[in-house]
């Protein structure tokens, strides 16, 4: 199968929060060649280079929806695609080299590059961090009510119970010492007939 080359223009909450650096991880994941960049009106804009199941497995893991919502979560409201026919299909010199790299613009060295995507996948931790200890906090509050309903009627239930539990608790040890009498008559049976073996 040829490989394509696409353009593709990602809108929503998508600058700011460690989606070029997700979307770069994703593309190396599947072997996929180009680059992510921010543009001036907020979205995202990615050249891609694969043959084109890998590029439709690309877009739909990229296609980011953000469970919790919030300002700093991912979330992909639209994907325009453009095909190398089309007049605004203009990728960098450099657009398509040996793997999948992320533009800052500018002139910027490796440990400033590598310093940003740490940042940015810095800003996705906390950002799914926030999230399971929203979801956290939400189930802790409804089992504690649960917690609290249940030990309520075990507190009145024991209440009531403490005499019956003392009445059994002295048949119990009744019926325990009984056995025990049992088993000492059986053992003396038993070693009887040890002594008579010849």
């Amino acid at each position: 199968m040829q490989n394509v080359r696409k353009r593709f223009v990602i809108k929503g909450n998508v600058q700011g929060v460690g989606y070029r650096v997700l979307v770069k991880h994703i593309a190396r994941s599947l072997g996929i060649v180009g680059y992510a960049k921010n543009l001036d009106d907020g979205s995202v804009e990615i050249y891609a280079q694969a043959n084109p199941k890998t590029m439709a497995e690309f877009i739909r893991k990229v296609s980011i929806k953000s469970e919790k919502g919030g300002f700093f979560s991912p979330h992909v409201d639209s994907i325009t695609e453009f095909s190398e026919s089309d007049k605004s299909f203009r990728p960098a010199k450099e657009g398509f080299g040996a793997s999948f790299w992320v533009s800052y613009g500018g002139k910027l060295s490796h440990g400033e590059r590598e310093l940003i995507e740490k940042t940015e996948i810095g800003s996705m931790l906390l950002s799914e961090l926030k999230g399971e200890t929203m979801g956290f906090r939400e189930e802790t509050k409804e089992n504690l009510t649960g917690l609290k309903t249940a030990t309520k009627g075990f507190s009145e239930e024991t209440k009531g119970s403490f005499s019956t539990l003392d009445r059994k608790y002295d048949s119990v040890s009744d019926y325990l010492r009984k056995i025990n009498e049992n088993l000492e008559k059986i053992g003396g049976v038993m070693a009887r007939l040890a002594d008579k073996m010849p």
